[in-house]
């Protein structure tokens, strides 16, 4: 074992200045404070921190499990590397609301007084939003993409959610466009949408 840990460690420092500097481009990138931005360095954090400990213990999961085996908490060993939002899964019916519950172990604030969970789920909206139009023959229009539910359908207890769930329930890109939504603005659906389908007027730079 400690042959393959020594041979892993000398690998990792080979590469760790080629992945920095990856990182730092992309947090350049992403230097805004707009949501993609913020969900972006939240990730560039994440993976620096994990490579981070991969350095120091190539094999650090193998520590996690015999501090667990020792007494530590999941929650403890979850909070050592930030992970996005977890959905676990209940028995019941599908349209049932909140069927499902989210869970998250960051906490429930921040400075600049965004909920931290704001930027992953976004994202994965995105990517989920752009496969709807993703065909065979290529993309296609919205009007003839895939009928499919928001990842968080199960889960979700918004207002569009109890008010209209056809909506969230099959052709959640409509969330963007949804009219009666409050002060606190749009679901992690419809701000994904409104970020990948900007006013042709606006601009998206850095954010």
């Amino acid at each position: 074992m400690a042959v393959l840990r020594n041979s892993v460690g000398v690998a990792l420092k080979q590469g760790g200045l080629t992945l920095e500097a990856q990182f730092h481009a992309l947090e350049m990138e992403f230097n805004g404070n707009g949501i993609m931005a913020i969900a972006m360095r939240q990730i560039v954090a994440a993976a620096r921190a994990a490579f981070q400990m991969r350095q120091e213990d190539p094999f650090f999961e193998l520590a996690m499990i015999a501090d667990i085996a020792s007494g530590a908490s999941v929650q403890d060993i979850l909070q050592r590397i930030p992970s996005c939002a977890m959905k676990q899964e209940e028995s019941g019916a599908f349209d049932q609301l909140q069927h499902d519950v989210l869970i998250s172990i960051r906490p429930p604030s921040t400075a600049n007084g965004r909920d931290p969970e704001d930027g992953l789920p976004t994202i994965h909206a995105i990517f989920h939003y752009v496969s709807l139009h993703l065909t065979q023959q290529g993309f296609v229009e919205t009007s003839a993409a895939r009928s499919s539910p928001c990842r968080l359908y199960t889960c979700c207890n918004l207002r569009l959610r109890i008010d209209e769930p056809n909506i969230c329930r099959s052709k959640p890109w409509l969330s963007a466009s949804w009219p009666n939504w409050g002060p606190d603005g749009k679901c992690w659906y419809g701000t994904a949408v409104s970020i990948t389908k900007p006013p042709a007027s606006s601009s998206q730079a850095g954010s």
